[in-house]
């Protein structure tokens, strides 16, 4: 018998050696069910502004968040603007195809249609001015929405979804007259039934994104009048692949639990069980603070964001997390400068500390992972005393967990890992407090598939692990193992190093999780992908005889 490596990956929110802690401590034992698996993670990122000077990332700054070496934030998923004018739309091609040839994904948001479109309106209760999408300009609004994917196509930029409209619930509310385009609950589910299914088929339709993701609603948030509009109605579902919605506003600590403002009870019935997703599409907490700031009573609190990324992703089921600006003060990298009458905390290009808790999800939680199921995901007695656990995995065999210990005293949490590919020996440790980054802590050694960690107070932590899956001498599967051949690829070519002759069948998987491409072979071959459109996929490959399986990433340009 001979054992091979597969990686995982456990992020947790605060982790010291045991003996640093003693053993006055209650321990919290924490069962993580690699075997129930729940909604799949695209990733984490933000948005490339085109009207601040500061907005637009630099080449070293798009390296910095986009990549995921040492001291990068490892971000995957890119929004960029769909402007009213087609003048406007070449300002954001470098940075996105840039982003689209390095596997990143690539969507885009409208603010405004062109003025032919609009419909002025006055609000009778203040005689504020705003204006509306004239309905018989819906059809010429898809074709400019159209035109905008063909651009970017031609342009090379493999663009993966536009959405409808930024914020239609909130541009009245703008800070001067005309803010951006207004739309009603009716005039979105007519739009989306009758107009969305004739966008172009290549990128995937996200809905009108809220701006508070209806968190005041009834059922204490749990209803989504607009969104539940939409979904109920049967042709406007059909034309939606993804609800999108920011999250301004939607912890609400005052609710008997905040977890129900993130919940949508009617998407898990009928939304997801028809493969519609969940994404937050824009965040920022808040813009008037510093993105250093570690300890505070309020939402600047850096440590805040990541509970409110663990109920995004446990309450909300959310695949998608991303930022308002990426390069700004308050955001994740830092442009210098300060809120006025405030004192810059950090300097031009520096990751903040908010940006380097979202780098223990996204360094680890990579595009195709599936978030499972731990429990308990939360305990302790009150929000900020609580600790909350996720957990993820990858087709690949890669899982991670991640822990939040909102808590300023310590916490002992005894870990059991459950699932047909648990098999672990020593987990590696990366941790970021408020005087560490990200930085690499004593390895922990695990038996039996279970381990203890003691939680630091107020601190964020990555575990990374192997499991060790046995296999036969004959490189057959045993328990979902990977034997030793592996695949490799060099430009547009799959190189299969397997045994000569060996039979297998090969999947090229997307970022989405749909299957594009799949095929016999044998190995020892190499097999041309030039078909297939640039971009990040998983390529699997099984044995028809002997269950050998092999799994590898790979970006296609």
């Amino acid at each position: 018998m001979k054992k091979n490596p597969v990686l995982i990956t456990i992020a947790l929110i605060a982790v010291l050696p045991l003996c640093l802690i003693g053993e006055a401590l209650a321990q919290t034992q924490v069962i993580v069910d690699l075997s129930a698996k729940r909604q799949i993670i695209h990733g984490f990122g933000g948005m490339d502004i085109t009207w601040n000077p500061n907005g637009l990332l630099s080449p070293a700054n798009r390296q910095l968040v986009f990549g995921n070496g040492p001291n990068q934030l490892g971000f995957t998923v890119l929004r960029v603007y769909l402007g009213e004018n087609q003048t406007e739309w070449n300002r954001t091609v470098a940075n996105a195809k840039w982003a689209s040839d390095n596997g990143v994904l690539v969507f885009a948001s409208p603010w405004h249609p062109p003025q032919s479109m609009r419909q002025t309106m006055t609000r009778p209760s203040d005689g504020r001015r705003y204006y509306r999408l004239n309905p018989s300009s819906y059809a010429a609004y898809t074709e400019h929405i159209n035109a905008y994917i063909r651009y970017m196509y031609d342009n090379g930029v493999n663009l993966y979804a536009v959405s409808i409209q930024n914020e239609p619930d909130y541009g009245i509310n703008n800070y001067s007259d005309d803010g951006w385009c207004v739309w009603t609950q009716e005039e979105m589910v007519n739009y989306m039934r009758d107009h969305a299914g004739n966008i172009d088929p290549r990128v995937k339709v996200i809905s009108p994104e809220t701006f508070q993701y209806e968190a005041w609603s009834g059922n204490s948030g749990r209803d989504k009048p607009m969104f539940t509009a939409m979904l109920n109605n049967a042709g406007a579902r059909a034309n939606t692949d993804i609800y999108g919605t920011h999250f301004y506003g939607v912890y609400r600590p005052g609710l008997s639990d905040p977890a129900l403002a993130f919940q949508w009870p009617r998407f898990e019935e009928i939304g997801r069980p028809e493969g519609k997703e969940l994404w937050m599409t824009e965040v920022y907490t808040p813009n008037n603070r510093d993105g250093n700031i570690w300890n505070a009573s309020d939402s600047s609190d850096a440590m805040r964001t990541a509970r409110v990324i663990h109920y995004s992703k446990v309450a909300g089921g959310m695949s998608a997390w991303v930022w308002w600006y990426i390069h700004r003060f308050y955001s994740v990298l830092h442009d210098g400068q300060g809120h006025p009458n405030t004192t810059p905390l950090g300097t031009n290009g520096q990751i903040t500390k908010r940006g380097w808790i979202t780098a223990q999800y996204s360094k680890f939680v990579r595009p195709g992972f599936h978030r499972v199921e731990t429990n308990p995901s939360r305990f302790g007695s009150n929000e900020d005393n609580r600790t909350f656990i996720s957990a993820y995995q990858g087709d690949d065999g890669t899982a991670v967990i991640v822990a939040v210990n909102m808590n300023s005293s310590a916490q002992s949490v005894n870990f059991s890992i459950n699932g047909e590919s648990a098999r672990f020996s020593t987990m590696e440790v990366w941790r970021t407090s408020g005087t560490e980054n990200l930085a690499k802590q004593t390895d922990i050694s695990v038996n039996s598939n279970a381990f203890s960690a003691n939680l630091a107070g107020r601190s964020v932590t990555t575990f990374v692990g192997s499991s060790e899956l046995t296999t036969s001498a004959t490189g057959g599967k045993v328990a979902g193992s990977i034997a030793p051949s592996s695949l490799a690829v060099r430009g547009r070519t799959l190189n299969i190093n397997a045994p000569a002759g060996s039979d297998l069948r090969i999947r090229v998987i997307d970022v989405r999780g749909k299957t594009v491409a799949s095929f016999n072979a044998q190995g020892g071959s190499k097999i041309s992908l030039s078909k297939i459109p640039a971009g990040m996929y998983i390529i699997e490959a099984n044995g028809v005889k002997n269950g050998v399986r092999m799994v590898s990433k790979a970006v296609l340009k």
